[in-house]
């Protein structure tokens, strides 16, 4: 009795390890052999001219499961499972005519083969794959967009911020009923706590609190006073909150006239530089200059969103504002606002000299004195 040898392999995914690797998977699925048990038999056979062609049959069929398996392994998707499912039947097709050239032991490995393959092909639920691949897809999608806003919450927590990370966990709880039938064994438990965890996230988001970037009494919060701030209250929040857009992009300090004139002088007052003197200074300006197109008075003038006591910041409240302009960019441009400008800097209130007034650049963040004809962007602010 000649023997010649005939290859079978066991192609049997981990649809567990499919869950894992963020594919569809089964609530059927099972986990039998890792991946390509290759069997190796002897093959006795009485009838040469019946056993030996099955061996050169093998060799496409089994090309054809190892191509389509790993697929399926790595895109489970409802036309790459049928496309296993076809070749796997195809082989254990192919096996079940080898059993009669298989003897003792082979024949039994051969048998528990056939049967384990044949498990495999019936808890494949093509139909079941194909139909989770857009719900796995959106899933995916909904997990995507709700790390995301978690982080920028986490970064610049604001009423926008909030908003949109409570709006991403509300969407992902609704959706889960949806998704809890296309989610593996191995993996339900995880995906339930996860729902469980965002139920309790946005039972105890507050989105009603006040950050910097707040869109609140006007403006947005650009500021929250601190201990030996004029006006800090340690139960009270106050602050700066500023316009959603410049008043002027290339407007004078003005009121350098003066210089020239017979008095040459600084104006009467506008010389705070403190966090609470910027007010003072508007006023100050207003009374002792009178131009039309100066800084000050396109802040003073400024009546927005129901508000009319805008002003013109101090040099120290200018500069508390450039230290959160990330945060406040960032919102002002979700309520169809303007960034601040990094090329020229902003003038404050804060007169420097008879020629000049300070200001600071938002791009390098330096402050200075300019002179007060210089064309700088100005920016209102009110206090809360």
């Amino acid at each position: 009795m000649k023997k010649i040898t005939i290859f079978f392999v066991l192609l049997t995914h981990d649809f567990k390890r499919v869950i894992n690797s963020k594919h569809h998977s089964l609530q059927s699925a099972i986990s039998v052999v890792p991946l390509f048990l290759i069997l190796i038999f002897a093959v006795g056979c009485d009838d040469e001219n019946q056993c030996e062609p099955l061996q050169a049959e093998g060799v496409p069929l089994l090309k054809e499961l190892e191509t389509t398996g790993i697929a399926h392994f790595i895109n489970p998707t409802g036309s790459s499972c049928n496309e296993y499912k076809a070749a796997l039947d195809a082989y254990i097709s192919y096996a079940q005519k080898t059993r009669n050239c298989v003897e003792g032991t082979d024949l039994k490995e051969l048998d528990e083969f056939i049967e384990e393959a044949e498990i495999e092909s019936a808890k494949l639920d093509c139909d079941l794959i194909k139909q989770c691949e857009p719900v796995i897809v959106q899933k995916e999608q909904l997990e995507e967009e709700l790390a995301t806003t978690e982080i920028q919450y986490a970064e610049n927590p604001s009423t926008l911020s909030c908003a949109a990370y409570q709006d991403a966990l509300n969407e992902y709880i609704l959706f889960a009923p949806t998704a809890k039938p296309c989610i593996g064994p191995e993996d339900l438990s995880f995906f339930e706590s996860s729902v469980v965890s965002a139920e309790t996230s946005v039972a105890n988001l507050d989105c009603s609190q006040l950050w910097v970037g707040t869109f609140y009494d006007g403006g947005i919060i650009a500021y929250f006073l601190q201990p030996g701030d004029a006006g800090y209250d340690a139960n009270v929040l106050h602050g700066l909150i500023i316009s959603h857009t410049d008043q002027h992009t290339e407007t004078q300090w003005g009121c350098h006239f003066y210089a020239y004139d017979e008095f040459n002088r600084n104006l009467n007052g506008a010389d705070g530089h403190a966090i609470g003197t910027g007010k003072q200074n508007t006023i100050d300006i207003l009374a002792d200059c009178g131009l039309d197109e100066v800084a000050a008075k396109y802040c003073n003038d400024l009546s927005l969103n129901g508000y009319d006591d805008w002003y013109l910041p101090s040099i120290a409240e200018l500069f508390a504002i450039y230290g959160n302009k990330d945060a406040i960019n960032l919102n002002v441009l979700g309520i169809d606002g303007t960034a601040f400008d990094e090329s020229l800097p902003y003038w404050s209130s804060t007169e420097g000299g008879i020629l000049g007034a300070y200001g600071v650049h938002f791009g390098e963040g330096s402050q200075g004195q300019s002179n007060k004809g210089s064309t700088f962007h100005v920016r209102a602010v009110r206090s809360f």
